[in-house]
């Protein structure tokens, strides 16, 4: 077996060469794995890869290692008499069976939840059969790593464009001013952008126009960046209602507006760029009244404010500035207990 490159590809089990794809993110880049002796001897990233160019991450190199690491849980394990024991897969369930019939019997299956990882919707058995259990054991909320940082994108596709995996692609090989907000592509390969070499790609923006990354922590992203915006994390929204004030404040927005467009310009006009100040974190106060025609129309008992809401709605708003190229925005989403809630409403309420 060969590659387009002609370089020799061992057989599954075989010592050599491997080509994999990585299994721990949605980046899913390439990989190159060196077998000798039955182990893992290297693993580099695949430059013949279309996907991700090479790029690798801290945690794919370290896959080998990881694999042989003593440490490294491979038969189900239960405390007993205050230690871990290794027990089969039938002793396992008949543990978990024992914990948790009294806690359903006494206060129902909302008590339970799971968290399900990354490599679920890498593997195509755990991806077609835990859905079907979830479903069957009628657990109502589940929690995955998407519920930290993906969920409010999920949300504002849902509401722009009637769909939960409506993901608009931003066009950076295009753009002539990319802002990112809170992610290192540097690290991550873009995620969700879904473009191979980001990192180059983002050199080529600077090139002909502008980076920006806004960030708490000056990242390795923001090291390649033309400007670094620290700002204070929680006020990631009001920098943002700010953005959008000063693109009505300045008549960067095209006058074909339509009633929510206005709606918002009402609004910012309320909220000057210097808003963010005080708006550490933000309050149900602080948010422009106007808004309430764009805010979900589902909400939490128990949510302490709207501010997810909110954010969900404005990060995934495109403003186009009259007269200029291309403006890209990324962000993988806010990760307050607000947004898992305000991620979750569709699902109970429609």
């Amino acid at each position: 077996m060969t590659t387009a490159l002609t370089k020799p590809l061992a057989g599954v089990g075989e010592d050599g060469r491997h080509l994999y794809t990585c299994p721990l993110c949605e980046a899913m880049c390439g990989l190159e794995i060196h077998v000798s002796d039955g182990r893992v001897a290297s693993v580099r990233g695949n430059h013949d890869d279309t996907w991700s160019h090479g790029h690798i991450c801290p945690k794919g190199a370290t896959l080998g290692a990881l694999h042989e690491d003593p440490d490294r849980i491979r038969r189900p394990m239960i405390k007993v008499d205050g230690q871990w024991q290794e027990v089969s897969w039938d002793a396992a369930f008949r543990r978990c069976t024992e914990l948790l019939a009294p806690v359903i019997e006494k206060h129902g299956i909302g008590a339970v939840t799971c968290y399900t990882g990354n490599p679920l919707a890498h593997s195509f058995s755990l991806g077609r059969y835990t859905g079907v259990l979830l479903g069957m054991s009628d657990i109502p909320i589940s929690y995955s790593p998407g519920t930290v940082d993906q969920w409010p994108k999920n949300l504002s596709s849902h509401l722009m464009y009637g769909g939960w995996w409506s993901f608009p692609v931003p066009d950076i090989e295009r753009t002539d001013l990319l802002i990112v907000m809170g992610a290192n592509p540097a690290a991550s390969q873009g995620s969700l952008l879904a473009a191979p070499n980001v990192m180059g790609i983002i050199d080529a923006i600077r090139k002909r126009g502008k980076v920006i990354v806004v960030d708490p922590v000056h990242t390795a992203t923001a090291a390649r960046a033309d400007e670094w915006l620290p700002i204070t994390p929680g006020t990631d929204a009001a920098l943002l209602l700010a953005v959008v004030h000063t693109l009505f404040a300045e008549k960067l927005v095209s006058s074909a507006t339509s009633r929510p467009t206005s709606t918002a310009s009402t609004a910012c006009v309320r909220w000057p760029p210097s808003g963010h100040r005080s708006a550490s974190p933000l309050s149900p106060a602080s948010l422009p009244s106007a808004f309430a025609p764009w805010r979900v129309s589902w909400r939490a008992p128990s949510a302490p404010s709207c501010t997810a809401e909110l954010a969900c709605v404005i990060r995934s708003s495109a403003v186009w500035p009259a007269g200029s190229s291309t403006w890209s925005t990324f962000s993988p989403g806010t990760s307050t207990p607000q947004a898992d809630r305000c991620s979750r409403a569709p699902r109970r309420g429609r």
